[in-house]
């Protein structure tokens, strides 16, 4: 046991007295339950903790926080798992279309109880999803057409900063936190409590594929750009390279291309109607409740493996580079088929030496993508990886500039990570 290892666990446990009764913490490693909360999304760049906490209310968190800065050991917060788990209230109130949500609630309650009161809200795509931890990184959603990025929806939210101080920060508190929040929030503070604008459900949502098969990627990509271009807010377009669901060991990639429409089954013909005329292999055509809005995504929201997301922003759609994504696909798996789950972009294998195989040729297309853009072009959304450049997920150095200033007055030892400083 290092020594660092031993301080860790020894604060950690003086803390319990401070905590509610409720409040729980791990520290033994080899245990079955310890390992179980250890348990993320991805295996990439995972990390044992000395000690896990499961604080079971505000105080508990701001405890906890203040007692890790005044030793100086590093902390981090989960939405899913450890950490948060308990905060879990979701409060909606109709008159005034907003709701109250704890750090602990995943997407797929959160959906469900917006739905039952006859609401939308941003959500993440995946069911598992912690929200807040969405709704700081920008938060991209099916409802991004017609009200923006989620981030755009928050009305005020309670965090307990570096010192273990509860503060509310909105338009009217703290504004200068409040903006840090809204795109880079994880670098500030822990936000136990997010109140949100909510959006009445006043049409159907018709969730719609169409699969093709690889000969077709030309006249696809053509279809796709149409539209993309054509610029209809009420609908998600999503086109994507994989293996179809099925039986182990396929190798054959197939094109899918699917629409999530808010509006009537005849408005969604109309979007679609470039797709159709290229004939695909198959379609599946769906009205689905806002509540399941996340089923589609249940096959790869599944913890464990190595897996991350890669993209890039881009001011269009180019058909070319579409078409080059499925040479990159099937160079990939022509060298590790161990990584045949992987779609783009979304790398992903069992093991280390194919993840690292796919992840090469994800970034390398994303290089690809970027090949004529200006540097101070290049973008990247903070929500889908830590790993590419700040200046590429913050653009715009007086951007940068304002929040490292943010930081330097509510975190300036770092203890949300050194970025900013």
């Amino acid at each position: 046991m290092s020594s660092d290892h031993k301080i860790a666990v020894d604060v950690a446990k003086t803390l319990i007295p401070a905590l509610s009764i409720e409040a729980r913490i791990f520290t033994d490693q080899s245990t079955a339950e310890f390992k179980e909360l250890l348990i993320r999304w991805s295996d990439v760049d995972i990390q044992v903790p000395s000690a896990i906490f499961q604080p079971s209310c505000e105080e508990d968190i701001s405890q906890i926080v203040n007692g890790a800065a005044k030793h100086n050991i590093p902390f981090i917060a989960k939405a899913g798992g450890h950490n948060l788990f308990h905060l879990r209230s979701i409060s909606i109130d109709i008159s005034a279309q907003i709701a109250t949500i704890q750090a602990g609630v995943l997407t797929k309650p959160v959906n469900e109880a917006v739905t039952k009161a006859g609401f939308m809200i941003h959500s993440a795509n995946a069911a598992n999803v912690g929200h807040i931890g969405f709704l700081l990184g920008g938060g991209s959603s099916a409802l991004m057409g017609m009200h923006g990025l989620a981030i755009d929806a928050l009305i005020s939210a309670r965090v307990v900063t570096a010192t273990g101080r509860v503060v509310t920060a909105s338009t009217t508190e703290n504004e200068d936190l409040f903006w840090a929040l809204k795109g880079a929030g994880q670098y500030f503070g822990i936000v136990t409590e997010a109140t949100v604008k909510i959006f009445p459900q006043t049409t159907e949502i018709i969730s719609w594929a169409c699969i093709f098969a690889p000969p077709q990627i030309k006249r696809v990509a053509t279809a796709v750009k149409e539209l993309v271009d054509g610029g209809d807010q009420k609908s998600l377009v999503v086109a994507m390279i994989a293996i179809p669901p099925g039986p182990p060991g396929q190798t054959k990639p197939v094109i899918i291309v699917s629409i999530t429409h808010f509006g009537s089954e005849a408005e969604a013909g109309m979007t679609m109607k470039p797709l159709l005329a290229v004939n695909p292999i198959a379609e599946m055509k769906r009205q689905t409740a806002f509540s399941n809005l996340t089923d589609a995504a249940d096959r790869i929201d599944k913890k464990g493996g190595f897996k991350l997301i890669v993209t890039c922003g881009l001011k269009g759609f180019d058909p070319e580079k579409f078409e080059k994504c499925l040479d990159a696909w099937t160079g990939l798996l022509n060298g590790h088929p161990e990584a045949a789950s992987t779609f783009f972009m979304w790398p992903s294998a069992p093991d280390e030496e194919s993840f690292k195989a796919a992840l090469q040729s994800s970034e390398d297309f994303v290089a690809l993508c970027q090949a004529d853009q200006e540097e101070s072009d290049k973008a990247a959304f903070p929500s889908h990886s830590r790993m590419t450049s700040v200046e590429q997920r913050y653009r715009g150095e007086g951007r940068r500039q304002k929040l490292g200033g943010i930081k330097k007055t509510w975190d300036p030892e770092g203890r949300f990570t050194k970025e900013f400083l």
